[in-house]
């Protein structure tokens, strides 16, 4: 027995009691109306990803919480340590590596919607936005790098160390592994991978 999808678009290309060379020139003018509606929903969905990135690193720069975790940092390393990171962000979306914790962000345009952490901290977005909103179209990576390379953070380069800051990202534990995954911000000079 088949099963009928109720919720499947009916085009009037689909009468059958219209001759087949009419039916085909029906569908023509529909396929026009189906890829322009395909590309209005991908580009709806491109700005909604891109909304919730920059939302997102909004959160991590407002109020003064990133130059308030470059503070931190200082404060609770060893005047020695030739390793100097800002920790600015951490998640973990996997039970077997402990307590789950910032698995998701949030959507702040459709209630209820959220991203898993990897998959905006990877990037795995680009593609959709490389493709309908180039302009706009950048990692979190970027995003905070260009605000680390701003005036108020001495235009990326550490007043400490003198060497340049780079953002790091991490978003998959490997055995190697020495940086939860997350986003932190080198002092060091070094660009972490």
């Amino acid at each position: 027995m088949a099963t009928v999808d109720i919720n499947k678009q009916v085009y009037p290309s689909d009468d059958k009691t219209l001759p087949f060379t009419e039916r085909i020139q029906l569908a023509i003018k529909e396929r026009n109306q189906i890829q322009t509606d395909y590309q209005s929903v991908k580009n709806k969905e491109a700005n909604d990803i891109m909304d919730t990135v920059e939302m997102f690193v909004q959160s991590l720069i407002a109020n003064d919480a990133l130059a308030k975790q470059f503070m931190r940092s200082i404060h609770h390393s060893r005047i020695d340590s030739k390793r100097k990171v800002v920790e600015v962000y951490t998640f973990n979306a996997w039970q077997e590596l402990g307590n789950i914790y910032n698995q998701t962000i949030t959507s702040p345009n459709v209630e209820g919607k959220y991203y898993s952490t990897k998959y905006i901290l990877s990037g795995g977005y680009r593609k959709l936005t490389d493709k309908y909103i180039p302009e706009r179209s950048k990692t979190v990576k970027e995003l905070l790098q260009e605000v680390v390379n701003g005036e108020k953070f001495n235009n990326g380069v550490d007043s400490e160390t003198k060497n340049s800051l780079h953002v790091c990202v991490f978003w998959k534990k490997g055995p190697k592994s020495t940086f939860k995954n997350g986003i932190y911000v080198s002092r060091d000079g070094i660009e972490y991978t």
